[in-house]
């Protein structure tokens, strides 16, 4: 047996169909952005989360206002690019960790993010967080001035320009510098010999300490080994 129509044929019938529609759209919101893996998202929520905890409890601000103003013009746009640039170095300065050595002071302090790219990418996951969620909220507001809310982070070679694409070029050309980030793999991995094996066991059995990872990932190594 053939059905009838899904979809209304006459005219008076469609125009209640776009009523109907106009009901239901009008009650959507636009998102201009395409959806992005779960790994993604659980990166650009935890930077957004380490933006937020920074802006609250040292800086003392507020960590949405200071994106929109990324969107205002200067003075407020240039005041909230150097919040930025406060919070990018306390994320490298923050990352500093004990570490067992074999000199003889025993252990030291290193920074354990120690990659331009790291940095770079966390710069970019806060803006693509905040994209999708402060500035998104903005444009739904403010659909007439929808381009002034956008925040890129593509921009790229000499054309590129804005906020984003400022801090980013900072990243590359003085933050690098001022803490020797590498922008490259500078070592060759190789096979580890015998007494390199037993110097790890004995930090993993003497200073166990020293070693921030949980009980299963030492059973693991020392089993590796």
């Amino acid at each position: 047996m053939i059905g009838g129509p899904r979809y209304p044929k006459d005219l008076e019938s469609q125009a209640r169909r776009a009523e109907e529609n106009e009901q239901s759209l009008s009650q959507q919101q636009f998102h201009d952005r395409r959806g992005v893996s779960d790994a993604a998202k659980l990166a650009r929520a935890q930077a957004w989360a380490e933006w937020t905890n920074f802006s609250k409890h040292i800086l003392k601000i507020d960590p949405d206002e200071t994106i929109l103003d990324l969107c205002r013009a200067p003075p407020k746009q240039a005041a909230a690019k150097l919040q930025c640039q406060k919070f990018l170095k306390h994320y490298i300065e923050s990352s500093e960790r004990q570490r067992p050595t074999l000199g003889p002071e025993g252990v030291v302090w290193v920074l354990t993010v120690t990659s331009a790219t790291t940095v770079l990418d966390m710069w970019k996951s806060l803006i693509m967080y905040a994209e999708t969620n402060v500035l998104q909220e903005m444009r739904n507001r403010d659909p007439e001035n929808r381009e002034q809310w956008t925040l890129g982070v593509e921009n790229k070679g000499p054309r590129g320009k804005g906020p984003t694409f400022e801090i980013s070029t900072w990243i590359g050309e003085v933050l690098t510098k001022e803490y020797n980030l590498i922008t490259r793999q500078k070592f060759e991995k190789h096979e580890a010999t015998d007494e390199e094996i037993l110097v790890i066991l004995n930090i993993i059995w003497h200073r166990p300490n020293l070693i921030p990872c949980d009980p299963d990932t030492w059973v693991d190594v020392t089993a590796l080994a």
